[in-house]
C-alpha cells in the first residue's frame, strides 16, 4: 500500500520489479494521515492485511511507536522537500496579497511599494523564499 507522494514513482517501477522478478503486486492506495476510510493508519487500525506500507515517515514513525508495523523494518526510500515556482512573471503585486500562508502576516502592498518585490520573487535579494515569519 503506498501514499499520494510516492505513487508517480512507485507505478513506473513495478512494471520493471514484476518484470525482473516474474511477481505480480497487488497495489492499494491511501493517505498516509486522516481518518479517510482508505487512510493507511485506519485500514491497519481495521486490520487489513497488509504486507508493505509506503508512506510519509512521520505518519510512518506514528505506526512503529503503536506497533502497527514491524519494529526495525523502516527504509527511508526518498527524502522530500516540498517547493513552490512561479511561472515567468505570473506573480504580481495583486497575487502577493497582504497576509502570509505561515508565521506572521506578510508586508502589506504599501511596505511592498516601498521595498520592492516580496522575497520568492526574481529581482528579489533572496529568491528562494515567498513567505514571512
Amino acid at each position: 500500500m503506498t501514499s499520494g507522494g510516492f505513487t508517480a514513482a512507485y507505478l513506473e517501477l513495478v512494471p520493471q520489479y514484476e518484470a525482473a522478478t516474474h511477481n505480480k503486486l497487488v497495489t492499494e492506495f491511501g493517505p498516509s494521515m486522516g481518518t479517510t476510510h482508505n487512510a493507511i493508519p485506519i485500514r491497519l487500525e481495521r486490520g487489513e492485511a497488509i504486507d508493505v506500507v509506503i508512506m510519509a515517515a512521520p505518519a510512518l514513525d506514528g505506526l512503529l511507536k503503536q506497533g502497527k508495523v514491524r519494529a526495525g523494518s523502516r527504509l527511508d526510500l526518498v527524502q522530500s522537500l516540498i517547493g513552490m515556482a512561479v511561472k515567468g512573471q505570473a506573480l504580481s503585486k495583486q497575487s502577493w496579497g497582504t497576509g502570509s500562508i505561515f508565521g506572521e502576516p506578510s508586508k502589506s502592498a504599501h511596505e511592498l511599494d516601498e521595498d520592492g518585490p516580496p522575497f520568492g520573487c526574481p529581482e528579489a535579494k533572496t529568491p528562494g523564499l515567498l513567505f514571512h515569519q
